[in-house]
């Protein structure tokens, strides 16, 4: 049975175990050219490499962990051997790669140098291998997110190999049978849903191997049919897959085959140094095409903080691209770009980007009568902009920055009326921008503490007992996001002041934070009361369960957090004292 009529017979949908092939050919004939491939697997020289500056602890042991979206499916691998694993103290691998434009040699750039972990050189040879075994004409290549990383001397966790004239699930069909037959494993293939209805329509194989979970892919050529995002695929070229991309900084590859950078738009190398992002194609009709560009196209700009190409900023603002970004992409896939947005870089830039070209009235819009307002967005974004700031002048300790700027963004409609059990802003964040509940729930506890702190801060206690249980208090109530209540609050406080007040909100709040240190009150959610409800109820008969009997709970924990060296014993004594005569 040939590979593809293989293919055909186990199906193309859902999760497939690939576990023997039958060769179409004489494999003894070519084992002596393989042998020098497979030379990597007793030792790699370390001779001529460079001491590492890339952090390889995302190269250890790790499974794919599953996830289960409206566009996605991800399957559990689990590594069953242990071929190699990247350690601290393993130096890196220095590359000086062939430079390619438009599919020749750079006029005046011969090479390129990338920095690769022990691992990945691992994996790019065990690949190698597999080509040289079963004499495939085929060159693969790692495209798009890996390369131009790499390219900016960073680290990446995701590599994705275009495979030439097949499918990434028959490759990966060739790659089981090499690695069973010469380096004694096997893996499981999983294969990634095709979902036409959520723009899913290419089969991704996924395998992991040495630690990495690997996509395969064949190089694609797409067209697209009117009033739908969903592509007409088919196997491509290098070039017709490169311009298909979204970006040029993203749609270059490194052929591990040939040991060349190439970048077949003619623009992603130059865009890369220039710090621009510009589309493969004309901006309109890549947006067209796939309107969810225009949101990633924020994000790229403010995570690399690169300048965009003029064409792109005119074509974002198009009402007809917005009304296709409104109709065409699935909520659920915007989901994961603004999740991933709020993960790293300049984020309130991407916010501020998305406002003025009219996206985020698009994302937040549920009915005519309650999206926020432009103004509301606008003063959301500078309260971003304004955390910003705050993050890097005051130190906070351990901030979740995603909930926090989350919370930012929705400070100005915090107090607008709705029907939803939850409040407007988790509403907003949980039902229109699809945001996980942890962050939509995080976000509400945020904004509703800042307002806890503001009203604190109006009248600080002068005396240090006070001071104590106040501060105890509002920590109590809000958690364990206090240090993202507190800095929201401060972000609000500069976003209405004047520029030259920065300085004394900056010692003011870096003031309050050191009280809290050296109060010892950073986990004052976590103190629990010492005398429980049964001893309550010994120590006060009267006192029945409901509204009052948590009230004498929570008191014993404010005299407590007022008092911190009061013992068991003197507490009782004061709660008898204080309640004795009204619940005996």
């Amino acid at each position: 049975m040939s590979i593809s009529s293989l293919m055909l017979h186990r199906g193309i949908l859902g999760v497939q175990k690939v576990t023997s092939l039958r060769l179409p050919y004489d494999t003894g004939k070519i084992q002596s050219s393989l042998k020098s491939t497979l030379s990597f697997i007793p030792c790699v020289p370390f001779n001529h490499f460079k001491k590492n500056s890339i952090h390889s602890s995302m190269a250890r042991n790790r499974d794919m962990e599953s996830k289960d979206s409206d566009d996605n499916t991800r399957i559990v691998l689990q590594e069953h051997d242990d071929v190699s694993q990247d350690g601290l103290g393993k130096e890196n691998v220095v590359i000086e790669s062939s430079l390619h434009i438009n599919g020749s040699p750079h006029g005046l750039q011969q090479s390129v140098s990338i920095e690769i972990t022990h691992s990945e050189k691992k994996l790019f040879d065990i690949l190698k291998g597999c080509v040289a075994f079963h004499a495939l004409d085929i060159d693969l290549r790692v495209a798009g997110g890996w390369v131009r990383d790499k390219l900016l001397k960073c680290s990446s966790k995701d590599i994705d190999i275009a495979v030439e004239k097949m499918t990434g699930v028959e490759f990966c069909t060739y790659l089981n049978a090499f690695t069973k037959d010469h380096l004694g494993f096997q893996k499981t293939v999983g294969v990634v849903k095709r979902r036409p209805e959520q723009s899913k329509h290419l089969e991704t194989a996924t395998v992991n191997i040495l630690g990495y979970a690997v996509d395969f892919v064949n190089l694609r050529s797409e067209d697209y049919a009117q009033d739908s995002r969903i592509p007409i695929m088919k196997i491509g070229t290098p070039t017709e897959d490169a311009v298909r991309r979204d970006f040029t900084i993203n749609s270059l590859f490194y052929n591990i085959s040939t040991n060349t950078i190439e970048d077949f738009t003619g623009y992603g190398i130059q865009d890369l140094r220039d710090g621009l992002i510009r589309t493969c194609s004309s901006a309109f009709s890549t947006f067209i095409d796939d309107p969810l560009r225009v949101i990633r196209a924020a994000r790229f700009s403010a995570r690399l903080d690169y300048k965009l190409h003029e064409d792109i900023n005119k074509a974002s603002a198009s009402p007809k691209v917005l009304e296709q970004l409104r109709n065409k992409v699935a909520r659920a896939r915007i989901a994961q770009e603004l999740d991933d947005m709020l993960s790293k870089g300049n984020v309130p830039k991407a916010f501020e980007l998305m406002r003025s070209w009219g996206v985020l009235e698009i994302l937040t819009r549920d009915t005519e009568c309650d999206a926020p307002n432009d103004d509301q967005m606008m003063r959301g974004c500078n309260t971003m902009k304004m955390m910003r700031e705050c993050l890097n002048e005051v130190h906070w300790g351990n901030i979740d920055t995603k909930i926090a700027y989350i919370a930012a963004f929705c400070y100005p409609i915090r107090d607008t009326p709705t029907s939803e059990r939850c409040g407007y802003v988790e509403h907003v964040i949980k039902s229109r921008l699809k945001l996980p509940n942890k962050v939509a729930s995080g976000a509400h506890t945020v904004v509703e503490g800042s307002k806890s702190f503001e009203t604190l801060l109006l009248h600080i206690p002068s005396d240090t007992s006070s001071l104590r249980g106040a501060l105890g208090c509002v920590i109590r109530d809000i958690g364990v996001l206090w240090r993202e209540a507190l800095l929201l609050t401060m972000a609000n406080e500069a976003s209405n002041s004047s520029e030259c007040k920065f300085t004394y909100l900056k010692n003011r709040y870096s003031d309050i934070l050191k009280k809290i240190n050296d109060l010892k009150l950073q986990e004052a959610y976590l103190i629990k009361a010492p005398v429980s409800g049964k001893q309550l109820t010994e120590l006060l008969p009267g006192l029945t369960p409901g509204p009052m009997f948590k009230q004498v709970l929570d008191f014993q924990v404010d005299h407590l957090l007022k008092n911190p060296g009061l013992s068991k014993d003197e507490l009782i004594q004061y709660i008898i004292g204080t309640f004795g005569n009204k619940y005996n």
